[in-house]
């Protein structure tokens, strides 16, 4: 019985196997080569489309990757120069400072000068005269190229002059009008030529040679 049965099993299989060789030798039809196509194309389309969906993928990946470098490169620009501008205001700031504490200097030195020629009665005009003299010096080839060197030159290039001199108000406001105007290039009061003083008829004048001679000139502040 076991016998038989194996038999038939074995029978079965050939039988399968000669189906399925008979199959695949014979030839292909229409229909299949049409399916065959379709699918191929069907793939084809596939890897096609594929391949364009990923090109402009990484084409919008890059753009975004450049849109943010570009981004970053803007916000790293702009804190660069807000820090070169706090830097450039903080620097300006102590300029001022170191100006304005230079200017004062200068103020007192000149109210200082004008209180060493008090006794002469000189008027506004006079004093004016006086303490450009000191600023014309400073541009002179002949004198010190700084106003703290004009002012302590040797000698007695100023009357009366005392570092120690106590400074009265009203001879204070004059002396800052003197800095104002000689810190002012645009309208500077007369040429730095007139480097020397003299007194004449009781005013006081600068003139633009030490010797007095037939080419001298002479200069004195008007308002």
């Amino acid at each position: 019985m076991d016998q038989t049965i194996k038999m038939e099993g074995l029978s079965n299989v050939r039988k399968t196997l000669n189906d399925l060789a008979s199959r695949l030798s014979a030839p292909i039809g229409m229909d299949t080569w049409v399916l065959l196509a379709l699918l191929l194309a069907f793939l084809a389309t596939g890897c096609l489309l594929g391949g364009y969906i990923g090109y402009h993928q990484c084409e919008r990946d890059l753009q975004d990757s450049v849109t943010m470098i570009r981004m970053e490169a803007i916000e790293e620009y702009k804190d660069a120069l807000e820090e070169a501008r706090a830097s450039e205001s903080a620097e300006r700031t102590l300029q001022m400072k170191d100006e304005g504490a230079k200017r004062k200097e200068e103020i007192m030195c000149i109210a200082k000068l004008l209180e060493g020629v008090r006794e002469f009665h000189f008027d506004v005009a006079d004093l004016i005269t006086y303490g450009i003299c000191v600023y014309n010096r400073i541009l002179h080839p002949e004198f010190p190229d700084s106003f703290d060197g004009v002012i302590h030159q040797g000698g007695r290039q100023w009357i009366n002059y005392s570092d120690d001199t106590v400074v009265v108000n009203d001879y204070y406001k004059i002396a800052e009008r003197i800095v104002d105007l000689c810190y002012n290039e645009t309208a500077r009061p007369c040429s730095y030529k007139y480097a020397w003083i003299e007194i004449i008829d009781g005013q006081l004048f600068l003139k633009d040679a030490y010797e007095i001679g037939p080419n001298t000139h002479y200069w004195r502040y008007s308002e």
